[in-house]
Order: structure tokens, then C-alpha cells, then sequence
């Protein structure tokens, strides 16, 4: 419970007043209800929505590639040396070819088979799509526990405030009735300065307790993005769930991790296959495609080719070595997740089963400090007890009730836990 004592104290110095506390006539929320209203609230979910529209500008752009392929070029160049006719004929003369050249062409490219090369793409864009949205998820899912720390605090704060309350109550009546005695001379006045002086420090208790409530409320309505105030109900879950499982969205990452490395594979493959497309070429320059005539000329020429590079070849079998590493480095890694999270469940599991008999013993503490603090009252009433022995036996009481309010928070809390670490939405 050190994490939850510190969340208790350090919201003490948030600024009280930062979101205004309406009223909200005693709304009730659950956990999972206030997990869900983070969730759509947090900044980071809309991210979602970004990277699904980036799927489909990645899955479109993969697909393009069967568009015709237009491309325009232009040349002029200067070069040492031409090819010539080793002799001549006076009846043909042959002119040589100007060692300046230009040239201005179009190709067009339409591509009817690519070794399955866009398909490939488009899954594998798919695919890291899918992991880009799990790892959101699993960030996202860090919520639950700031949730779960928030609520807990909030109830712990503001049944301590109740019992602070209780004890002023407690000490108020007993003072009323030994001013009495005082104004009698029954008793000394040191007697009611000493019950005056242990209200006083109640009240500056309470007055902290109230502060920190609103604190925590304040910050739960920044995080959740509803409006809460002290007449807010927020019911703690109670029950263990009964199922042992592991739903947490961590195994759905390393899912779509495994289907990324298969997604590259396919593309591997896909790049080790020939492409076949249909060309056409058409250019005016100087010469054209005939090499003889030395003046402008357009030209142009059109087919089928068949390309296969033979480059991937080099790599492939370390390239597939290597996805297979990464296979097992993400099987090592959900291995040692699951390891991790049933260890954390069996601690839990036993911390909730030792929270059970402790807070048993509490109540039967509190009772027989409740009757002991009731024969203490009826000796002081009666003087024939002392404020300070009186004093002693109320905050014996209070420290009992305060006990059995942190345990009981620490059940729910660890129930929490439990939940939020086997990933079972059970309420």
C-alpha cells in the first residue's frame, strides 16, 4: 500500500479549485464505467483513428502499382565518338551522325503480373497496422490501474474523513458534559483544555481529509472528463473472479507481432519472383531508331517484358533466419509476460485471502474497543476517569476503525489489481 499512500499525500498539493465541483445529485459509478470514460477521453485514443486512416492511404498506395506507369525523360548529349560505315559509296553517300545528340521520350509501363509484390505490400501494411493498434491498446490499458489508484484513494480519504467526523462527534459530547462538571467544580479545567485541544487537532484532520478529497475528485474529473463531486457513489469491486485466465492486451500484441514476421516472409517470397509487364516507348530526337539518318526523327516501339532480379536471392536465406529469430524473441517475451502476470496473480490471490482474515480481526477489534471506549465514557461522565485516560482509549478506537478502513481498501484495491492484471472484466 506504499502506492496508495503516496497517491493520498501528493494530491494534497494539487490546486483545489483547478475544475469546479458541481453537483452531480449522487451519480453512481463503477470502475469499469469510469475505465471506459478515461479511455474515450484520454487524448491518446485518437490516435486510433489515425492510424486506421493510415491503413488505408498504406493499402491504396501498395495497389497504385497497377496503375500505368507513365514517365517522360529528356536528354542532349555530346559525345567523343559515333559510329561510322568502315567505307563509302559514290553512289550512296552516307553522311556521319553529329556527335551532338538529343533526345525527348515517353514510356508507358503496364504491369500484369508482379510475383504477388502489391499484395504483399498491402498485407504487410495491414499487418503493421494491426501492431500499431494493439501497442495503443496496451498503452491504453495503463489507465485502468491510474483509475484504480484514484478511486481507491478517494473512497480511503473519505471514510477517514467519516471516522474523523465520528471522533469529533465523540469528543464534543464528552466536552459538553465536563464543561458542565468544570462549571460545577466537579472536575479541573485542564481536564476540558485537554478534550478541547484533541478536537481542535480532529478538526484540522478533517479539514486535510476534505482538501484531499476534492483534490482527488478534481483529478478524476480531468482524467475522465465527467464532473464529480463529494455526493459521487463509487462502487469498489468485492468479488475475485473465478476464472484463472489471462485476457490482458498484451497477448494480442504479440499476436500481431507473429503476423508481421509472417507478413514478412510473404514479402519476401513476392520479391523472388518475375514480373511481367507490357511497354511502350514513343520519342523524337536526333538521330531516332535510325542510326543512318542524321536529322530529328520520331520513333517509338512497343512489347511484353519479363524482368526477374535474382538480387534477393543473396538474402534471402539470412532474411528468413532472421524472422525466424524474431519468432522466438517474441515467444521469449510472452513467455516471460505470462510467467510474470500468474506469479502477480498468485500474490494477489494470497494477499486478498490474507486481507480476509486481518479485516475479520478488525471488526472484532473494533467492537471491544467500542465497548471498551464506552465504559471509558460513562467513568468520565461520572468522574471518576481522566480526560487523558478517556483520550487514550478514543484514539485506541480510531486507530482500530482506521485500520480496518485501510484494509478493507487495500481488498478492494488488490481485487482491483487482480482484475486489471489477468485482464478479466468482472465487476
Amino acid at each position: 500500500m506504499k502506492t496508495l499512500h503516496s497517491f493520498v499525500l501528493s494530491a494534497a498539493v494539487i490546486p483545489l479549485l483547478a475544475v469546479p465541483l458541481t453537483a452531480t445529485n449522487g451519480s453512481v459509478y463503477t470502475v469499469n464505467q469510469l475505465i471506459r470514460l478515461a479511455t474515450d477521453n484520454y487524448p491518446r485514443t485518437r490516435q486510433l483513428d489515425l492510424i486506421a486512416r493510415s491503413e488505408e492511404y498504406n493499402v491504396d498506395n501498395a495497389y497504385k502499382g497497377y496503375y500505368p506507369q507513365l514517365s517522360i525523360t529528356a536528354q542532349a548529349s555530346y559525345q567523343s565518338d559515333v559510329t561510322t560505315v568502315p567505307f563509302s559509296l559514290p553512289s550512296l553517300p552516307i553522311s556521319p551522325l553529329s556527335k551532338d545528340q538529343y533526345r525527348i521520350q515517353a514510356e508507358l509501363t503496364q504491369v500484369l503480373y508482379d510475383g504477388g509484390q502489391m499484395s504483399a505490400q498491402s498485407q504487410l501494411a495491414s499487418a503493421q497496422t494491426t501492431m500499431q493498434t494493439r501497442q495503443v491498446e496496451v498503452d491504453l490499458y495503463a489507465l485502468k490501474g491510474r483509475i484504480q489508484q484514484m478511486v481507491a484513494a478517494i473512497q480511503m480519504v473519505k471514510e477517514q474523513r467519516q471516522q474523523v467526523r465520528s471522533v469529533m462527534n465523540e469528543l464534543e459530547t464528552s466536552l459538553n458534559v465536563l464543561r458542565g462538571a468544570a462549571k460545577a467544580g466537579a472536575v479541573l479545567s485542564q481536564q476540558v483544555s485537554l478534550l478541547h485541544a484533541e478536537l481542535l487537532s480532529a478538526q484540522q484532520r478533517e479539514i486535510q481529509l476534505s482538501a484531499d478529497w476534492q483534490a482527488h475528485l478534481a483529478m478524476l474529473s480531468m482524467l475522465v472528463g465527467e464532473t464529480f463531486d463529494t455526493s459521487t457513489v463509487f462502487e469498489l469491486p468485492t468479488r475475485m473472479p473465478e476464472s484463472e485466465g489471462i485476457g490482458r492486451p498484451e497477448l494480442a500484441l504479440f499476436h500481431a507481432q507473429h503476423s508481421l514476421l509472417d507478413e514478412r516472409h510473404d514479402a519476401l517470397t513476392a520479391q523472388s519472383m518475375p514480373r511481367l509487364a507490357l511497354f511502350a516507348k514513343g520519342g523524337y530526337g536526333k538521330p531516332g531508331f535510325n542510326m543512318l539518318l542524321n536529322e530529328f526523327d520520331t520513333y517509338y516501339i512497343a512489347g511484353v517484358q519479363l524482368s526477374w532480379a535474382i538480387t534477393p536471392f543473396y538474402t534471402r536465406q539470412a532474411d528468413e533466419e532472421l524472422i525466424d529469430v524474431e519468432h522466438q524473441s517474441v515467444d521469449l517475451r510472452k513467455n516471460e509476460f505470462e510467467l510474470n502476470t500468474n506469479m502477480t496473480l498468485v500474490q494477489l490471490r494470497k494477499q486478498v485471502l490474507a486481507l480476509d482474515s486481518i479485516i475479520a480481526l478488525d471488526s472484532i477489534i473494533v467492537e471491544e474497543r467500542t465497548e471498551v471506549l464506552g465504559v471509558s465514557k460513562a467513568q468520565l461522565h461520572n468522574g471518576v476517569l481522566t480526560a487523558h485516560d478517556y483520550l487514550r482509549d478514543v484514539n485506541a478506537l480510531d486507530a482500530a476503525e482506521r485500520n480496518r478502513t485501510l484494509h478493507r481498501i487495500q481488498r478492494s484495491l488488490a481485487v482491483m489489481q487482480y482484475l486489471t492484471t489477468s485482464g478479466v472484466n468482472e465487476q
